[in-house]
């Protein structure tokens, strides 16, 4: 009898499992609004309802993988809310990957076409395929999935709980039920909304967003683990109704098909949240509070409707110990060696040298580093790196497939005024990666405040220990100034400042961190000036004349980490130049009596540093500060315009580029400013900007048009401005009002839609 015990037992426990209830949850799609699935699966667990398969679409995927992995609903509320995430949704590289070192001088392109010339002449554009860049995205999914992915072997059913997620082959007009491979990468697939992120490639199939064909996984459910009992969660609805008046709702009827999202009630319940959560958008993942708290109010309301028809339970500290247990088997995330595909041998070996060391193993933040500073490449259009388990050496297997970018660029930019800033701007692109990468560039703006042509080459070699570019620049500019610059005023006189350089510089640049680079260079130049001295002068159309013949040798250093190239609320910029410059000059004054007057193998010193950073407090403040310093030895010129018009000028505005303000310039002087903003939404804010100008010792003019030194730290003047900001990744627009304390009541108001950048200048 004794020895039948242990058998009854056991048998008796099979019987239990046998009828033990199996339930499962659906997930469906719907972007931000799929935050109201964690509140669902709080609710389920605090009254100790199991969940045993669990299936999703979109962000429902999302969130049923990480689920499915052992992450619990309190955890993936933290992830959902992280800083990093914050950057995963919106595309945007974190502040500390940016790397400094590859990042080019801003220019105002909008509008961007790649294309290619094959063999046979033919000229292949390609129109940009995502609005959301992958970069951040990529890096994100292999940290959080690929142990994820080595503890199941590639076989969702055994991941913590049974997992699968919906995909759409829009060639082959059918939904994809993914259960094995890269977890990763099968999320990735069933969140890739046509334009919005880029398709991705799985067992050579091209794959969109589930929700196209199948935005509530209920059948693959069914069919796959059939369940007892299903818990729905439904966050969308079908597409309304289109008219000719809703492009959203005609694009989405055009895209999608429509999904059954009932549940017959004999096998389960569904929670429909689509109507309570109908302002939400697809981006407003920062409710995610309100829209957790109200699934998880709508589920306790029924629980008991669930706990009448499932009759198992599973305690939280059961149900915690599983979790423990099952994320206990997931290997240390470390590489160990490399694959590089997609590229050739030549390609490779760039990679190569620019990612880490050989024969060493690197974790996940090393990874990190090294993949920023390759996708900071203009060469390189995307990386998708993947994660293989080598159960030998306990280590990953770094697989990264590479994709190039287009050898040939056209760009199209300026900026749109209501003032004499209107610009229009032209870019063309060749480039070309082997062992090295060779970068050309030729760039036009064409306005009434600048024109500006500039060719650039650059070439990069890579090294781990010691990378470097060189770099040639070659600019021809002129920048016009009027008396004249209030809103919407046409004037039809001469400019009444006129500056034009002609230059080549080269340089050498080396990084001197992660977040940092310098270099040095040479350069050569022949500066212009033409103004008017005086209102009589202005109307007899007489300008002076100064021609400067230069040469330089220089030092810089600079940070660059700000989020946008106009308008940026994070981030740092430090810029230093340092430089000895010698050359001639020559003056040629307006009157027909004046002689040419020469100044021979001038040389001087000349020093400037500017400043900026951003501090987030919130969600909706941010506060700016900036500092710019600069110190000249160069000698006053021959008059006072002369001397001011080559003098260093503080311009920390939008407006203040285009203007010309001598009570903001002078050879020495240190000022700053502080930018208060309040971020209405990620792209509107209301942007304040207070700022001070300080010179060591002001620029005079005196009763014979001559220039002589004031007192020391005897003037002071400021600068005002509000602005409404709406920024976008590709484009921005402001309206602003300000003031300026000198000349007197000087009011301006205005508005720009683009990006006002102009070329360097040579002594910048």
């Amino acid at each position: 009898m004794k020895n039948k015990i242990p058998l009854i037992g056991f048998l008796l426990m099979m019987v239990l499992l046998a009828s033990a209830q199996k339930v499962g949850v659906v997930l469906s799609g719907g972007g931000a609004k799929g935050m109201a699935h964690l509140g669902v699966l709080q609710a389920l667990e605090d009254n100790e309802i199991p969940i045993d398969y669990i299936t999703g679409t979109s962000i429902g995927a999302v969130v049923g993988s990480l689920y499915a992995m052992g992450y619990s609903p309190v955890e993936m509320v933290e992830i959902f809310k992280s800083e990093e995430f914050a950057y995963w949704q919106t595309g945007e590289t974190q502040e500390k990957y940016v790397y400094s070192y590859k990042r080019k001088d801003p220019e105002p392109d909008i509008f961007t076409i790649k294309f290619s010339i094959t063999d046979s002449l033919i000229i292949e554009p390609k129109l940009p395929m995502n609005v959301i860049s992958p970069i951040q995205m990529n890096a994100v999914f292999l940290a959080l999935y690929s142990q994820a992915t080595a503890a199941c072997g590639g076989n969702f059913d055994r991941l913590f709980v049974p997992f699968r997620c919906m995909a759409s082959d829009v060639y082959r007009k059918e939904s994809i039920t993914l259960n094995k491979g890269d977890l990763g990468d099968a999320v990735r697939a069933s969140m890739t909304f046509p334009f919005i992120f880029r398709p991705i490639e799985i067992d050579g199939r091209i794959l969109f967003d589930g929700g196209i064909y199948d935005n509530f996984p209920l059948t693959a459910m069914r069919r796959d683990f059939h369940p007892d009992y299903i818990v729905g969660s439904a966050v969308a609805d079908n597409p309304d109704q289109p008219n000719a008046k809703n492009l959203k709702a005609s694009i989405l009827n055009m895209v999608m098909v429509p999904t059954d999202y009932s549940i017959n009630k004999d096998e389960g319940v569904l929670l429909d949240f689509s109507t309570d959560l109908d302002r939400i958008k697809l981006l407003d993942f920062y409710k995610i509070d309100a829209m957790y708290q109200l699934a998880y109010d709508s589920t306790i309301n029924i629980i008991d409707q669930i706990r009448a028809k499932v009759s198992t339970r599973r305690s939280k500290e059961e149900l915690r110990e599983r979790r423990k247990a099952f994320r206990a088997t997931f290997p240390e995330l470390r590489f160990k060696t490399m694959k590089v595909s997609g590229v050739n041998t030549a390609q490779q070996r760039f990679i190569a040298n620019s990612f880490h060391e050989k024969d060493k193993y690197i974790d996940i933040e090393e990874f990190r580093k090294s993949y920023f500073k390759l996708m900071a490449d203009n060469h390189i259009s995307e990386i998708r790196p993947t994660a293989v388990y080598d159960s030998i050496n306990k280590a990953f297997d770094l697989l990264l497939n590479v994709k190039l970018d287009d050898n040939f660029y056209f760009a199209v930019g300026g900026n749109m005024s209501s003032s004499v800033s209107s610009q229009a701007f032209f870019g063309l692109r060749y480039q070309r990666l082997q062992s090295r990468a060779w970068t050309n560039d030729l760039t036009a703006q064409f306005g009434r405040a600048y024109n500006g042509l500039q060719f650039t080459s650059q070439v990069d070699f890579p090294s781990v220990q010691l990378p470097c570019y060189l770099k040639l620049t070659g600019n021809i500019q002129g920048f016009y100034f009027y008396e004249n610059n209030k809103p919407f005023y046409q004037d039809e006189e001469a400019s009444y400042f006129v500056q034009q350089e002609r230059y080549l510089k080269f340089g050498v640049d080396f990084p001197s961190s992660f977040k940092s680079k310098m270099g040095v260079g040479v350069g050569i130049a022949r500066l212009y000036d033409s103004y008017y001295q005086s209102p009589l002068d202005f109307m007899q159309h007489n300008k002076d004349r100064n021609r400067y013949d230069l040469a330089n040798l220089y030092y810089h250093f600079q940070v660059n980490t700000l989020n946008d190239k106009q308008y940026a609320n994070e981030g740092q910029y430090l810029d230093f130049v340092t430089q000895i410059v010698s050359g001639n000059e020559r003056y040629n004054p307006s009157s027909l009596l004046g002689a040419e007057i020469r100044r021979d193998n001038i040389l001087w010193w000349q020093s400037r540093l500017l400043y900026e950073q951003y501090f987030l407090f919130g969600r909706h403040l941010t506060l700016g500060i900036m500092g710019d310093a600069a110190y000249s030895t160069h000698p006053l010129g021959d008059n006072y315009t002369a001397s001011i018009l080559q003098a260093p000028a503080f311009n920390p505005t939008v407006h203040s580029r285009y203007i010309f303000n001598p009570a903001f310039s002078a050879n020495q002087f240190v000022a700053g400013g502080a930018m208060p903003m309040y971020n209405f939404t990620r792209q509107l804010s209301l942007r304040g900007g207070f700022y001070g100008f300080l010179p060591l010792r002001p620029t005079e003019k005196d009763e014979n048009l001559q220039a002589r030194y004031g007192d020391y730290f005897s003037t002071f003047e400021y600068i005002g401005e509000v602005a409404f900001v709406f920024r976008l990744p590709f484009l921005s627009a402001s309206v602003f009002v300000n003031y300026y304390s000198s000349p007197a009541k000087n009011w301006n108001f205005g508005f720009n839609i683009g990006y006002l950048l102009f070329n360097k200048r040579f002594l910048d």
